[in-house]
Parts: structure tokens; sequence; C-alpha cells
């Protein structure tokens, strides 16, 4: 059976409509078809020449069958899959270049383009992902305790205690660290998060506290800054510098603590430890130097030991050493020589 079509005019517009219920029922005039636009982006910053990093565009009136093509300014290419009719997914390849003007044009099968503003939700750059300092195993050193930073590098400490607490430094590379209230600093060791991040101006270093973890010989540590997030891999034992890694580790040596904290520059004075696992082979040092250990006082959790003259005052490490295990440096492990 054929239907029936009927024609009105409705405020001076003719209206048709099958009597099947075609006919726009109160609102005497017909639905506007959704005209295509984009209206916002899932993120505002990516990283500059890096393929694979994604951006969800946000908008209206999307279909693979009215989109021909879906481009970035400063990309020369890319690919897009429309997921529904209000959000098309693009994947950067690696030429998309450093810029603050990430345009999205959306290319219209029927022709014509959709172009995002630039701005506000819509606002969109390619920015430098974050850098380490060289690791070389005989001058520098990216991710160290944040304690001995301003030591030697060979009294520098690159491991940390399951326990947490400890504060480590990690030192940028060429690409500076950016924190900001629109996009701040944030890092991970294996997926836990770093507590209490602070970076001075500049961003040549932030330090951040360890939360309590598992062991790892070869933990990843994800930085994320002005944006973006970068991970940057173990390495150690290198003949040569390495860029982008770090040698810190997640051990599972004790933490010690030193009472008294300070002592005379000529040395001779006792100072007693607290920590785990000590024996009769348990060996102390302080500031690299040995400090003899007083083998009556030796515990499982405690001994003393007689410190040796320093060389300067000021601030120095104590490390214990039972069987080849490492004590740990923390803010309870330095002594200081004073005159």
């Amino acid at each position: 059976m054929s239907k029936t079509i009927t024609r009105r005019v409705v405020a001076g517009v003719a209206a048709t409509a099958a009597t099947a219920g075609a006919l726009i029922m109160g609102g005497g005039s017909a639905e506007a078809t959704p005209t295509m636009a984009i209206s916002s982006f899932n993120v505002h910053h990516l990283p500059a020449t890096t393929a694979k990093s994604l951006l969800t565009i946000t908008g209206t009136a999307f279909s693979e069958s009215a989109i021909s093509g879906v481009a970035i300014n400063g990309c020369t290419a890319g690919s897009y899959v429309v997921t529904s009719s209000t959000t098309i997914v693009f994947k950067t390849d690696n030429s998309c270049a450093k810029s603050s003007t990430g345009v999205v044009t959306i290319s219209k099968a029927a022709g014509g383009s959709v172009v995002s503003a630039n701005s506000g939700k819509t606002a969109l750059a390619f920015v430098d992902l974050p850098s380490l300092a060289t690791n070389d195993d005989s001058a520098s050193d990216p991710v160290v305790t944040a304690g001995t930073a301003g030591q030697a590098f060979a009294d520098q400490t690159k491991t940390a205690s399951l326990s947490g607490g400890q504060a480590i430094r990690v030192t940028a590379g060429t690409v500076k660290f950016v924190n900001s209230a629109s996009y701040p600093l944030s890092a991970t060791v294996d997926g836990y998060a770093l507590k209490s991040i602070t970076m001075p101006t500049g961003g040549n270093y932030f330090t951040g506290v360890l939360p309590a973890m598992a062991a790892d010989a070869a933990p990843k540590l994800a930085v994320t800054s002005n944006g973006v997030t970068k991970t940057f891999s173990y390495a150690a034992g290198n003949s040569s510098a390495v860029a982008d890694s770090f040698d810190f580790q997640i051990s599972a040596s004790p933490t010690i603590s030193v009472t008294p904290a300070s002592g005379p520059l000529d040395g001779t004075n006792v100072i007693a430890i607290k920590g785990s696992g000590f024996t009769a082979s348990t060996t102390v040092t302080v500031d690299s130097a040995s400090c003899p250990v007083v083998a009556s006082t030796v515990k499982a959790t405690s001994l003393s030991c007689t410190v040796a003259a320093g060389t300067t005052t000021g601030p120095v490490t104590v490390q214990t050493s039972t069987g080849g295990t490492t004590s740990i440096v923390s803010a309870g492990s330095t002594y200081t020589y004073v005159d």
C-alpha cells in the first residue's frame, strides 16, 4: 500500500511529510541537519617529532562517508579513525615539528573543510619531550639520592630502599623541565608516583620523595613535563655516555641512622648506627673512609664504630656493607664534621 503524502505551509514554508508519523508534531517546523564542527580536544600539548601520539577530536556530524581527510598543521602525515558521530581519533607520525599552532583541518567529502580555532578548548601545540642529563658511569648520573647530589661523583648514591621516604634528584638534559598550573610536573618510578615534587626556577632539576615500592634492579622512570610524558630506562656499566637513561635502583638494602650526627674534624669519636642485618663481617665507611667497627657492640640491628679524621668540615655520608649489600643513603645516615 502506498503512503499518502500531504503538504502544508507553516510560517510561509511548505512542509512535506508522510502521514505515517513523519510530520513534526507540536513544533511546526523540520529539525535542522547537524553541521560538522570541531568543539574540543582531549589534550592541548602533544610531543613533537614523536610517532603514535593520539589526539581525540570532539565535535558534531562526523562520519566516514562525510570526511575525506584529517590533517594537523606541522604534520606531513598521520592517520585517523571516525569512532562515532562526535569523535575522531588522530594518530601522529614522527613528522610533527615543534609548533604552537597545531590547527586541525577536517576535509569534507562533498567539498570544503572545518578548521579548529587553535584557542580555548581547541588549542593545540607540539612541544619537546623531557630529557635527562647524560648517564656516564665515570662522570655524571641524572638520578641520585637528593642528599648526595652535592657531593663528589664517587660519593653520590644511586639506590633507595623498599620502604620509601628517600628523596631523589632528577637532572634535566638539553630540554629543561616545566612545571606550571596548566601542566604540573609529575614523575613515577615503576608506576609509583613521586611525592612532594619541587622544581627550582629554570627547570634544571627536580626532587621528589619515593613511596614504598617493590625492589627493582632496572626500574622505569616516567616524567611528565609541559603536558607530555617520556619514559626512561635503566642502563648501567656503560663504557661511554648513554643518552636518556639512568642507573638508579630500588634495593632491598637497609636504611640506617647515625648518632651523634656530628663530631670533631680530627675524628676518634664513636658513633652508634642502627639498621638491620648486621653481622660480625659488617663494615662501615664515613665519607668513603673506613670507620672500624667495635666488635663488642655488633648486634643484628645496631653497632658502633670509631670515626677517622675528616678532610674538611661539613656533611658526609655514612654507609654499612654486609655481604655485598650496602645501606641506603638517607637523611639519617649523614654525619657532619665540625671544627
